[in-house]
């Protein structure tokens, strides 16, 4: 069994589940699996192959990741500002082939935090002026995965031509904002090919377009309403941020959705055999040069991966019961001097010796 991602990370309903009915690993991964299978059976129903879903549900190291920001108090109607900024930016959209949108308020706590935010969009955005600004939550974004170069140039030159467009931010990389922002906004929709799947509760599936904040046409798209749970749990791009020590719930149900015997693996070892090393430095040589990595020893090269590594964001997870082989993948992100690249490393879960046995890095 494999699955592209699960989240329960802004998903509590699986926690729910859990403690209420008192379920251990087994009966949760049962729980899931059921789940999983419904949601495979209504893709499949409206004609859409899971396979297809893949570049918007797991980060892309080709493609990016790009918030669009919005001042909504220059807006023509400040009351339903979300509508209207979205409504302006939908054809654009549209027009890429697959991706997750997802959009809302900037939403922080306290003075400190408003402040970083002013001071971030600043640094970022200088020369959009800044001086009303007033609270954080005044701007609204729209973020966007796999977005290809081509795509963020057309949107940004359409969008340009929008009162309220402040600009945008490239999140393809950890930034403060990202952090904020994984918390404080929701996927929208997803589109795939000409088909746009939204959220919506269970009890009110034939009317997709009423919980989403804009208007599809109908005669070019259709619209599929999936219950809450299934495209939380499934179908929701997990934007990137810092490790919080309360998400390893999260990684946790992610590998139970696989199998019944999930673990922890915060405590887990990171090893690389001698000849996986030598092949990853001979051939992807030119890679870890740009960030300085082909010249490290394996054992530096381990405990850079060992800081770096974020295994609360796993995802690609697979379970090959032919071989009792457990598999997944997360993204960590290399720093060297201005310059940062994205690296996807795959990973084999040794569960009696409690390894993490590095399979690919690139």
């Amino acid at each position: 069994m494999k699955i592209f991602t699960f989240d329960s990370r802004d998903n509590f309903s699986w926690n729910v589940i859990k403690d209420y009915f008192s379920l251990d690993n087994k009966q949760m991964h049962n729980e899931i699996k059921t789940a999983f299978e419904d949601l495979i059976a209504i893709l499949t129903k409206n004609k859409i192959n899971y396979e297809e879903l893949r570049s918007i549900l797991t980060p892309s190291q080709d493609k990016q990741e790009i918030c669009f920001i919005y001042d909504s108090l220059k807006t023509i109607n400040s009351a339903c500002y979300g509508y209207e900024i979205l409504q302006g930016l939908l054809p654009e959209l549209l027009e890429c082939e697959n991706l997750s949108v997802f959009y809302g308020d900037i939403i922080t706590n306290g003075r400190e935090s408003n402040i970083q935010i002013k001071h971030f969009l600043q640094e970022k955005l200088p020369e959009f002026d800044f001086s009303n600004f007033q609270l954080s939550n005044q701007y609204f974004v729209v973020y966007v995965n796999n977005l290809s170069k081509n795509d963020l140039v057309r949107i940004n030159l359409a969008q340009e031509k929008c009162p309220s467009y402040v600009g945008y931010i490239d999140m393809t990389f950890p930034n403060y904002l990202r952090d904020i922002l994984s918390v404080c906004i929701g996927v929208g929709f997803i589109k795939i090919n000409n088909k746009i799947c939204i959220p919506t509760p269970e009890d009110d599936l034939t009317n997709p377009q009423g919980y989403v904040c804009c208007t599809f046409d109908e005669n070019k798209y259709t619209l599929i309403g999936i219950d809450d749970l299934l495209f939380d749990s499934f179908l929701s791009y997990k934007i990137q941020r810092s490790f919080y020590k309360h998400d390893e719930t999260d990684q946790l149900f992610g590998l139970a959705a696989v199998c019944d015997t999930p673990d922890i693996l915060s405590g887990y070892t990171i090893t690389l055999a001698n000849e996986k090393f030598k092949y990853i430095t001979e051939k992807k040589g030119g890679s870890l040069k740009i960030t300085g990595l082909d010249e490290l020893s394996k054992d530096d090269f381990i405990k850079v991966i060992n800081y770096l590594i974020n295994t609360n964001y796993i995802f690609d997870i697979e379970l090959n019961e032919q071989f009792n082989c457990l598999k997944f993948a997360t993204m960590i992100a290399v720093k060297n001097g201005d310059f940062c690249r994205n690296y996807k490393v795959v990973f084999e879960v040794i569960r009696d010796k409690k390894e993490l046995r590095i399979i690919t890095f690139y």
